[in-house]
Protein backbone atom coordinates (compact mmCIF):
# COMPACT_ATOMS: atom_id res chain seq x y z
CA UNK A 1 0.00 0.00 0.00
CA UNK A 2 2.88 2.34 0.73
CA UNK A 3 4.24 2.00 -2.80
CA UNK A 4 0.83 2.76 -4.27
CA UNK A 5 0.45 5.80 -2.03
CA UNK A 6 3.89 7.10 -2.95
CA UNK A 7 3.19 6.60 -6.66
CA UNK A 8 -0.09 8.52 -6.40
CA UNK A 9 1.60 11.29 -4.40
CA UNK A 10 4.31 11.65 -7.04
CA UNK A 11 1.66 11.69 -9.79
CA UNK A 12 -0.29 14.47 -8.08
CA UNK A 13 2.84 16.54 -7.43
CA UNK A 14 4.05 16.23 -11.03
CA UNK A 15 0.66 17.08 -12.51
CA UNK A 16 0.28 20.10 -10.24
CA UNK A 17 3.80 21.25 -11.12
CA UNK A 18 3.02 20.93 -14.82
CA UNK A 19 -0.19 22.92 -14.40
CA UNK A 20 1.66 25.57 -12.38
CA UNK A 21 4.36 25.99 -15.04
CA UNK A 22 1.81 26.20 -17.86
CA UNK A 23 -0.36 28.77 -16.13
CA UNK A 24 2.40 30.88 -14.57
CA UNK A 25 5.22 30.96 -17.06
CA UNK A 26 3.56 30.12 -20.36
CA UNK A 27 0.37 32.10 -19.64
CA UNK A 28 -1.90 29.30 -20.79
CA UNK A 29 -5.45 29.13 -19.45
CA UNK A 30 -6.20 26.47 -16.88
CA UNK A 31 -8.51 24.53 -19.20
CA UNK A 32 -5.87 24.39 -21.94
CA UNK A 33 -3.27 23.39 -19.38
CA UNK A 34 -5.44 20.50 -18.21
CA UNK A 35 -5.93 19.47 -21.84
CA UNK A 36 -2.13 19.51 -22.26
CA UNK A 37 -1.70 17.24 -19.26
CA UNK A 38 -4.33 14.76 -20.47
CA UNK A 39 -3.32 14.87 -24.15
CA UNK A 40 -0.95 11.85 -24.05
CA UNK A 41 -3.80 9.66 -22.81
CA UNK A 42 -6.28 10.99 -25.37
CA UNK A 43 -4.12 10.27 -28.42
CA UNK A 44 -3.26 6.68 -27.42
CA UNK A 45 -4.15 3.84 -29.74
CA UNK A 46 -6.26 1.03 -28.35
CA UNK A 47 -3.22 -1.28 -27.98
CA UNK A 48 -1.24 1.39 -26.14
CA UNK A 49 -4.20 2.07 -23.87
CA UNK A 50 -4.58 -1.65 -23.15
CA UNK A 51 -0.88 -1.95 -22.22
CA UNK A 52 -1.15 1.13 -20.01
CA UNK A 53 -4.17 -0.30 -18.17
CA UNK A 54 -2.39 -3.64 -17.85
CA UNK A 55 0.64 -1.87 -16.37
CA UNK A 56 -1.59 -0.08 -13.86
CA UNK A 57 -3.22 -3.39 -12.97
CA UNK A 58 0.15 -5.00 -12.28
CA UNK A 59 1.10 -1.99 -10.18
CA UNK A 60 -2.06 -1.97 -8.09
CA UNK A 61 -2.94 -5.68 -7.84
CA UNK A 62 -0.07 -6.82 -5.54
CA UNK A 63 -0.73 -4.00 -3.11
CA UNK A 64 -4.44 -4.74 -2.96
CA UNK A 65 -3.97 -8.49 -2.56
CA UNK A 66 -1.50 -8.07 0.30
CA UNK A 67 -3.84 -5.57 1.97
CA UNK A 68 -6.79 -7.96 1.68
CA UNK A 69 -4.72 -10.89 3.00
CA UNK A 70 -3.54 -8.87 6.01
CA UNK A 71 -7.07 -7.72 6.70
CA UNK A 72 -8.46 -11.27 6.54
CA UNK A 73 -5.62 -12.55 8.70
CA UNK A 74 -6.34 -9.86 11.28
CA UNK A 75 -10.06 -10.65 11.35
CA UNK A 76 -9.34 -14.39 11.74
CA UNK A 77 -7.05 -13.66 14.70
CA UNK A 78 -9.78 -11.54 16.31
CA UNK A 79 -12.32 -14.35 15.88
CA UNK A 80 -9.94 -16.87 17.46
CA UNK A 81 -9.35 -14.57 20.45
CA UNK A 82 -13.08 -14.03 20.99
CA UNK A 83 -13.89 -17.76 21.15
CA UNK A 84 -13.75 -19.14 24.73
Amino acid sequence: MKILGIALLILVVLISFSLYVDVTFLHVSLTNSIKNVLNPFIVMDSVELFIFVLFLFFLVAPSLTSYIRKRKKGSNNEKKQQQP
